[in-house]
């Protein structure tokens, strides 16, 4: 029987969001299917922290610091020799996709897999001021210069699997976004007396959560909220906070709406929401879609490419 190959999963942190489940689900997985699968984080920033992280290895550029272009170079020669050491190297994020790339094609003799889970424009939509713009010119180039090199392309949805043919001209492999556990209770009788609507996601101008407080802000001025029983919450940490806080301040929906932290386990969140809201400007494949479909849970979303190719 032939040796199974090692793989490296190589991303950037481990924040609390939908592309680092689905590398802890990944890894869980080969790991499970007899792959010796390994994690290589540049950032040492760990927030997904009832997760067993004993199946493993993960390693980290740098074990106090945050890392940025000129930390990593004098740690450069340790991260190449640590790729050398493995057949597969599985990147998320395009920083780690670039680094995977050009160390494959320098200096180390691994296969390179990068998965592409959103577009350029994801660096102007989440800050949507001149240095997201910049943002989002930098890595248009350096995505149609790099990418084609990649010994492989792994894309979450059609809509970007038409953008690598287009714009990176290379063939990619269409995956999408892996449901581990689907043995959900479904509760298909449920009989709400208050209905909670919930949104999920980081607070970004990209997750655009300030158009979904306009919309109950204008349902409360009319009584629409009250009569019916209505409230709102938003799961989710980021740099709009503040903003939105604000404005459910300033227009008294505190009675309404509630700001939580992301929740490790969605479960409880899911099972007792009576709907599944969405108002994004540009998604890839949104985890919290399929996780909620899984529940029978209802979703309301804005007019995307991403929420056809799931709803349809």
């Amino acid at each position: 029987m032939a040796k199974k190959p090692k793989i490296l999963i190589l991303s950037n942190d481990l924040k609390k969001g939908g592309i680092e489940k689905i590398i802890l689900n990944s890894i869980s997985f080969l790991n499970d299917n007899q792959y010796v699968t390994d994690l290589y984080l540049l950032n040492n920033i760990i927030q997904y922290k009832s997760y067993d992280y004993s199946k493993f290895k993960i390693f980290f550029a740098l074990k106090k610091r945050k890392i940025n272009f000129f930390l990593l170079i004098f740690k450069i020669n340790k991260f190449f020799n640590k790729l050398k050491t493995y057949n597969i190297v599985i990147s998320h994020h395009d920083f780690s996709n670039y680094l995977n790339i050009i160390s494959t094609f320098l200096f180390s003799k691994h296969k390179s897999i990068i998965v592409l889970h959103t577009y350029p424009k994801f660096y102007f939509y989440n800050q949507k001021n001149i240095i997201g713009y910049l943002k989002y010119k930098i890595h248009k180039y350096f995505q149609k210069i790099i990418y084609r090199f990649a010994h492989e392309i792994i894309v979450i949805s059609n809509d970007l699997k038409n953008y690598v043919t287009k714009e990176i001209k290379k063939k990619s492999t269409l995956i999408y976004n892996p449901l581990i556990d689907s043995n959900r209770h479904i509760n298909k009788n449920k009989n709400f007396i208050n209905k909670k609507f919930v949104t999920i996601g980081t607070l970004t101008k990209r997750k655009n959560q300030i158009s979904i407080l306009k919309t109950f802000n204008d349902l409360n001025r009319s009584g629409f909220i009250k009569n019916n029983n209505l409230t709102l919450e938003i799961i989710g940490e980021g740099d709009e906070y503040s903003n939105l806080n604000n404005y459910i301040k300033k227009n008294n929906l505190k009675d309404f709406v509630k700001i939580k932290k992301n929740y490790e386990n969605l479960e409880e969140i899911y099972s007792k929401s009576f709907c599944l809201i969405s108002a994004s400007i540009l998604e890839g494949i949104p985890n919290v879609f399929i996780e909620a479909l899984s529940y029978n849970l209802p979703i309301i979303s804005s007019d995307i490419p991403a929420a056809f190719e799931i709803l349809e």
